[in-house]
Formats: C-alpha cells, sequence, structure tokens
C-alpha cells in the first residue's frame, strides 16, 4: 500500500479519499465556476476570452478562431510568443484591463 503522509498527492488523497469524493468536488467546482461567470467553449460569442485549460491552474487569455464551423482557441506564450492550441474546460469574457 503506498504511503499516503506525505507529499501533494498524500494530501489529495486525504481531501478525496475516495473517486466519488473527487467527482463530487469536481463537479460542485465547476457549477461555482458557472455561478461565477464562466461558461462552455462552445456558449460563448467573443473573440478574446480567458480560458482554464487543465491541468495548469492559470487563468490563459487565448483569441479564437472560427473557421467553418469549427472553433479554435489559441494562447500565446508570454515567454517565448509561440502561439498553442487550448482545449479549454471553460471560457470566460475578458475583463477591463485584460488583453490577448
Amino acid at each position: 500500500m503506498p504511503d499516503l503522509r506525505r507529499g501533494p498527492k498524500s494530501e489529495r488523497a486525504r481531501k478525496f479519499p475516495t473517486e466519488d469524493d473527487a467527482i463530487r468536488t469536481l463537479v460542485e467546482a465547476y457549477r461555482r465556476l458557472i455561478d461565477l461567470g464562466w461558461r462552455s467553449p462552445d456558449r460563448i460569442n467573443d473573440d478574446e476570452v480567458v480560458v482554464l485549460e487543465p491541468p495548469s491552474t492559470g487563468q490563459h487569455p487565448c483569441r479564437v478562431l472560427r473557421d467553418s464551423g469549427h472553433v479554435n482557441y489559441m494562447s500565446r506564450d508570454k515567454v517565448d510568443g509561440d502561439v498553442y492550441d487550448c482545449m479549454p474546460l471553460l471560457v470566460r469574457e475578458l475583463r477591463e484591463g485584460e488583453s490577448t
């Protein structure tokens, strides 16, 4: 049996001892983010948004590219400027002072 007394994995195991506990927490957090203005990626019409993309804990500004019914989310790396596809869990509109 693994030693659950050390590190981030053990902390998660303590907080969410079962799969059902983890799922319940995930659903509650998802619903709360919806309450706070986040939306499903297919339910936003803006051209610039902020995304939540697991496993990152950050909020990343993205441009929304639409082409023939397909929607792509593109983010620019702040360090090297590379552009990459995003697969967001949730998106929200940009707030004042935010930009992509």
